[in-house]
């Protein structure tokens, strides 16, 4: 049995080198008709109409319950509730070495579908204010060449179709323009503010040289899980 791959209407991109990730899940590209699934020179898009979890590797049993939560949250902050629902999975005692196993398995599996959504929902976010930055600029733009042709005309005020249009002088505080061939330094020096910031790096070369601060020192490295 083949397992859809779930992710509501969001269109997923995969390059070729990721096609793996459908052997893992029992997916298999050739199930989708052509509205589903279609190739283009950034890979395979793949379409799905079907809503539920997100998750490319398959889950089971109250880790998918556990997913089932997560994907339901609003908000980027884990509660409490959810972080001891996963705590108590972990000290649940397992019957045999196997449990162990599948339950450490089905945890990897959720750590490993959530990084892969992550690098996924980042390309989408960059794409997006890529285009949020393109309106911007194209707002600027057409105001601003609007806006000039509109006093070479002397027109103040006008009524278009669908719109009424009011050539204003823009309030709050005069703009302030700073000759830009100077350096801050040499303004006079009740016209510079100073940030003090700590010098991590001179710190680090005192310690390994040696040298013994009372507000400094190293602390031992944390550990991390390295998953293949």
């Amino acid at each position: 049995n083949y397992q859809p791959l779930k992710y509501g209407a969001t269109r997923l991109y995969l390059e070729d080198k990721d096609m793996d990730i459908f052997q893992q899940t029992k997916i298999q590209p050739s199930q989708y008709s052509s509205k589903h699934y279609n190739h283009t020179s950034r890979g395979t898009i793949i379409m799905s109409e079907t809503k539920g979890s997100n998750k490319l590797y398959e889950i089971s049993g109250k880790l998918e319950d556990l997913n089932n939560l997560l994907e339901q949250l609003e908000d980027a902050i884990i509660p409490d509730e959810l972080t001891e629902v996963y705590q108590e999975l972990l000290a649940e005692i397992d019957k045999t070495k196997a449990d162990f196993y599948d339950k450490i398995d089905n945890i990897l599996a959720l750590i490993q579908s959530r990084k892969k959504w992550m690098q996924i929902r980042k390309e989408e976010c960059d794409r997006l204010q890529n285009l949020i930055k393109k309106d911007e600029n194209t707002i600027k733009l057409l105001n601003e060449y609007l806006l000039r042709h509109l006093e070479a005309q002397e027109v103040k005020k006008l009524r278009t179709k669908r719109f009424n249009l009011t050539v204003a002088n823009n309030g709050g505080k005069l703009p302030l323009w700073i000759d830009s061939k100077l350096a801050p330094q040499e303004l006079p020096k009740k016209y510079q503010s100073v940030t003090i910031e700590i010098n991590k790096k001179a710190i680090r070369e005192a310690l390994e040289a040696g040298e013994k601060l009372k507000f400094a020192g190293f602390s031992e490295r944390g550990k991390h899980l390295r998953i293949k």
